[in-house]
C-alpha cells in the first residue's frame, strides 16, 4: 500500500497575500473584538478615553510630588502623548498574544489564516488610540501659548508605525508561544509592565555617555518612538542614533514574529 502526505507548504510572502485575500474576514474579527470589548461597558467607548485620562493624572501627582521634570513642557500633555502611544503596544500585545488561545472554537471548525487573528487585535489598539487622540489634540489647542505642531505631525506617522511593527511582532510571536506554553499567558503582563517602566513614556530619555549602554538602551523601539512623538508634539530635539537601533529591533522582531508564527501554525488546530 502506497501512503500519500498531503502537506499544505505555502511560502511566507504567500501567506501574506492570502491574509489579504481574507481581508473582508480581517475587518469583521477586528469589528468583533471592538463590540465585545465595549459591549457590557456602561461607558463603552469612554474607557479609551479615560484609561489614559487616569493614568496621566496619577502620574502628574507623582511627578509633582518627586519633582520629575518635563522642562518647559506641562507634565499632563507630556505623560498623556506617551501614555497614548504605549497602550498600542500594551492593548495589542496583550490581546494579539491571546488571540489564538481565546479563537480555538473557531480555530477548529474552519479555515482561514490563522494571522488574521493577531492582526485584528492590533487594529483594535489602534481603534482605541484614534479616541484617545482627540483628546491629545484637545489638550494640544488648551496648551496653545506653548505648543505648536505644525508641519512636525507628520512625523507621528513614522512613530505610529514603530509602535504597529513592535505591537504586531511580538503579539504575533507571543501568540505562537502561547499554544504550547501557557505559561505565557501570566508571562505576557509582566513583560508588559515592565516594559512600560523602562521605556521614556512617563519621563524623558535618559542620557547614558556609555556608547555601549547606550546602544543597548536605545535599541528599546520606544525611546526611538517617543523622541519622534516628542519633537511632533513638543519641538524636543532627537538624534538619528535615537531611532534607528529601535527602528532595527521593531522590523526584526515583526519578521521573527511572522516567521515562527507561520511554522507553528500548523499545531493550532490541537488546541487543547
Amino acid at each position: 500500500m502506497i501512503k500519500v502526505e498531503i502537506t499544505n507548504r505555502k511560502s511566507v510572502s504567500q501567506k501574506i497575500r492570502e491574509v489579504l485575500e481574507f481581508r473582508e474576514l480581517l475587518y469583521f474579527f477586528a469589528w468583533k473584538d471592538i463590540r465585545v470589548k465595549y459591549k457590557q461597558a456602561v461607558l463603552g467607548f469612554l474607557w479609551a478615553i479615560l484609561q489614559p485620562l487616569l493614568l496621566m493624572l496619577v502620574f502628574t501627582m507623582l511627578a509633582s510630588a518627586i519633582s520629575l521634570n518635563s522642562g518647559t513642557i506641562p507634565y499632563p500633555i507630556f505623560a498623556f502623548s506617551g501614555i497614548i502611544f504605549w497602550n498600542i503596544f500594551a492593548s495589542g500585545v496583550q490581546t494579539a498574544g491571546n488571540s489564538i488561545v481565546t479563537n480555538a472554537h473557531i480555530i477548529k471548525k474552519i479555515f482561514f489564516p490563522k494571522l488574521i487573528l493577531p492582526v485584528s487585535a492590533v487594529l483594535v489598539s489602534i481603534f482605541d488610540f484614534l479616541i484617545a487622540f482627540l483628546v491629545l489634540v484637545a489638550m494640544m489647542f488648551y496648551y496653545s501659548s506653548e505648543i505648536q505642531m505644525r508641519y512636525r505631525m507628520f512625523y507621528l506617522i513614522p512613530a505610529l508605525l514603530m509602535v504597529m511593527l513592535a505591537s504586531f511582532g511580538t503579539g504575533t510571536l507571543l501568540s505562537a508561544f502561547n499554544v504550547k506554553y501557557r505559561d505565557f499567558k501570566y508571562i505576557i503582563p509582566f513583560v508588559i509592565q515592565l516594559g512600560f517602566f523602562a521605556s521614556p513614556v512617563i519621563y524623558p530619555s535618559l542620557t547614558i555617555s556609555n556608547p555601549l549602554l547606550a546602544l543597548l538602551y536605545n535599541a528599546n523601539p520606544f525611546v526611538g518612538i517617543m523622541a519622534l512623538v516628542r519633537f511632533a508634539c513638543f519641538n524636543m530635539p532627537f538624534e538619528i542614533s535615537q531611532i534607528f537601533p529601535g527602528l532595527i529591533t521593531a522590523i526584526v522582531v515583526f519578521v521573527v514574529g511572522i516567521v515562527v508564527f507561520f511554522r507553528m501554525e500548523r499545531n493550532f488546530a490541537d488546541i487543547a
